[in-house]
């Protein structure tokens, strides 16, 4: 091996020393190597900002590909390593490289303010403006420990002006596969990201980056080692002593023990009580000054269901006004619409319903039940499980699309239902015979309380809701970390300020214009290769075995149902969802045929009629009118249903 000197230091290197540039003297390297296309650079200085140093000074050189020694060597990629980081990019250099440097040194500077986070080892991959970031450590670590840091440092360094998309990974040092990894919606963080081709999906991005920046090229330092050592011989030692007869420990240790555990217990019990706290609802504003919620005449009332709380404000709200709607009409609705934010957004009932009054449909009503975040799962359990027999209409229209049945996508808004005090008291009532859940059975009240029961009860404030604790730090976890990958979470956050309010059919105007040529300056244009929404779809899952329930449901309740795959504007039907939505209406077609059910897709109707959009995948009011008029002058969907008797 030849040695030669970029500095003070000696360099021992397999490649030639004119290819590197001089700008690289006066840095500490310990040596370089090529292997095949990729050139290894690896440092010995202890400084966070080393790495940006070191692209800093070869990025010059790599701008002309043409001309680049680097290039005229074969070299295509950089890999650089350092004491507790490496980082692999392509040539030629990119500012998004050099942030992906910086980005190092953020992280490296935040873990070490954190004893358990300061020996993480950070590992980076950056292809095509796509950034896969891997933290090893010694232990596990929680995704809840990593998120917030890691959020914060993508803010600081402005990455979203840079990358495409960010994943991040944790792996213990050792192990070949992560703990766990999560994608970051730069859109969330609030700040801009340009629209850049994705070539490589996220898992192969990911596989490639723990197989470049593999674990054998980190050397333990003797102190690591020393650690590493430690913990082995630790292990064996409690291997040993779990092999031998146990000694009786002495009192004062016991009582000592107990003590620090009992204290530790009712500290972390304390703790966790603030999360079983239930939540402040929002309460929503109804446009119609006449109508009362309040004011519901026990003896005009239809419904049989007392009000319960599912977690979800607008639906909550919903349900109250479909009652009053019901009480004041003395009748359900004729039609239903059930969906996500696409439905919630995108018929609007008023218009509907003067449509049908024109088509000779007298009285015909339309309400619309939509909320954000639907799924298939969802509208199963409004449907079969929450609306009361007299609720029941006599069509169903279930506007939405193919989100709504990716089995493989988070669900919050089912998990919120199926975790709220509504739907609990839904699925005890029926158990206790027409006991309400609140109210004790006989032996349970004849028997006395157990007064040692009753003291640790005082002391451990969750000791009778531990379910309740734990769905409630997950809900919060979720809440917390909105910002990774939710699509309904982003739409959300960029909800217009004008969707103030409620009418009386339950819809919610948005008066907000989608523009493509300044929204995308705003928020990224995410490929659907990195849309969580689309990834991994297949037309089976608990999506679809929901979907299934529903269909069943309304045949056994002689209920019509409409599916409509509601429209997308062209800059989110890009080739990867026009794949999915194509894969989605072949089936839902055959599903319609051999179950009986209608199925409508009208998914690129207005495909460049970006003035009926509030953004790519939702409409406006304006959206919204002209699809109830479509859908009323549709001669495929069987309105003659709404005549038959109720």
């Amino acid at each position: 091996m030849e040695i030669t000197s970029l500095d003070a230091n000696p360099i021992a290197t397999d490649t030639s020393p004119d290819i590197l540039p001089e700008s690289l003297l006066g840095l500490k390297l310990s040596h370089t190597k090529q292997k095949g296309d990729c050139l290894y650079i690896y440092s010995q200085d202890r400084d966070v900002e080393c790495a940006t140093k070191i692209l800093e000074a070869i990025a010059p050189s790599t701008q002309d590909l043409e001309s680049s020694v680097l290039c005229a060597e074969g070299i295509r990629r950089l890999k650089l390593q350092g004491q507790a980081w490496a980082l692999g990019v392509e040539l030629p250099i990119a500012p998004s490289a050099i942030i992906a440097a910086e980005l190092i040194a953020a992280l490296l500077t935040n873990f070490r303010q954190d004893q358990k986070l300061a020996p993480t080892k950070l590992k980076l991959l950056l292809q095509n403006n796509c950034l896969n970031l891997l933290c090893e450590t010694r232990t596990a670590i929680l995704q809840a420990e990593m998120v917030i840091p890691m959020l914060n440092t993508l803010r600081t360094v402005r990455s979203a002006e840079y990358f495409q998309a960010v994943t991040v990974s944790n792996r213990v040092i050792g192990q070949k596969k992560p703990n766990w990894s999560f994608e970051i919606d730069l859109l969330a963080i609030g700040v801009q990201s340009p629209n850049t081709e994705i070539s490589a999906p996220p898992e192969k991005v990911e596989q490639e980056a723990i197989a470049i920046l593999s674990p054998e090229d980190f050397e333990l330092s003797p102190w690591q080692k020393l650690i590493t050592d430690a913990g082995h011989t630790c292990k064996q030692v409690g291997q040993l002593i779990g092999q031998t007869s146990p000694q009786i420990p002495s009192v004062a240790i016991c009582v000592t023990s107990f003590a620090i555990g009992i204290g530790a217990s009712v500290a972390i019990d304390r703790a966790l009580n603030h999360y079983a706290r239930p939540q402040e609802q929002t309460k929503l504003v109804i446009a119609n000054p006449k109508i009362n919620l309040q004011e519901n005449p026990p003896e005009k009332g239809i419904t049989n269901k007392p009000a319960l709380n599912f977690n979800i404000a607008l639906f909550n709200e919903k349900l109250a006004l479909l009652d009053w709607q019901i009480t004041n009409k003395r009748r359900s609705p004729d039609v239903l619409i059930f969906g996500s934010s696409r439905a919630l957004r995108g018929i609007e009932p008023n218009i509907l319903e003067k449509a049908l009054i024109t088509k000779g449909y007298k009285g015909a009503s339309v309400f619309n039940l939509g909320i954000d975040g639907a799924t298939a799962k969802v509208v199963n359990l409004q449907l079969t499980q929450i609306l009361s027999q007299p609720q029941l209409p006599k069509m169903i229209i279930w506007a939405d699309g193919l989100r709504a049945f990716n089995s493989s996508r988070s669900d919050l808004t089912y998990d919120e239902i199926t975790a709220s005090t509504g739907y609990k008291q839904l699925q005890d009532t029926p158990k206790n015979n027409g006991i309400t859940p609140d109210a004790p059975s006989p032996n349970m009240a004849t028997q006395p309380p157990n007064p040692i029961a009753k003291a640790l009860d005082l002391v451990f404030a969750t000791s009778a809701k531990r379910q309740e604790v734990r769905t409630a730090v997950v809900k919060n976890f979720d809440r917390h970390t909105h910002l990774l990958s939710n699509s309904e979470a982003l739409i959300a956050a960029t909800m217009p300020s004008t969707a103030t309010a409620l009418d009386s059919k339950g819809f919610v105007a948005f008066d907000v214009t989608f523009d493509p040529n300044t929204y995308f300056q705003k928020y990224p244009q995410v490929p659907g290769d990195y849309d969580l929404d689309y990834r991994n779809f297949e037309t089976s899952g608990s999506q679809f075995d929901a979907f299934a329930n529903v269909v069943d449901f309304c045949r056994r309740n002689n209920i019509e149902l409409l599916m409509v795959n509601m429209p997308l504007h062209n800059t989110y039907l890009d080739a990867i969802r026009l794949r999915y939505e194509t894969t989605f209406n072949r089936r839902m077609e055959e599903l319609a045929l051999r179950e009986g059910f209608t199925y409508l897709d009208i998914s690129q109707s207005m495909t460049t009629q970006a003035e009926l959009f509030s953004d790519p995948s939702h409409l406006n009011q304006k959206g919204a009118i002209a699809i109830a008029q479509m859908l009323a002058q549709n001669p495929k969907i069987p309105w003659q249903a709404l005549k038959k008797n109720p």
